[in-house]
């Protein structure tokens, strides 16, 4: 028996602020238990908590990573 593809895969789930709270695999078809919207993701898709998504530009954008530098006390 072949798999569908079309429906399984994974899914960003969305707060109110356009922040991906999670990724999740989901079917697409059952009914989704939770107030959150969810996007599908292509396959190898990057995005994960953090990210935030642009639903009039449909793009997800990574979050700001920041260096961390040592602190060099000068004597």
């Amino acid at each position: 028996m072949e798999k569908d593809a079309s429906i399984n895969g994974k899914y960003a789930v969305i707060n109110q602020d356009g922040l991906v709270i999670n990724v999740v695999m989901w079917d697409g078809v059952t009914q989704w238990p939770v107030e959150h919207d969810v996007i599908k993701l292509p396959t190898g898709s990057p995005v994960g908590g953090g990210f935030t998504y642009d639903p009039v530009a449909g793009e997800f954008t990574a979050p700001i990573q920041i260096e961390e530098t040592a602190i060099v006390e000068e004597s």
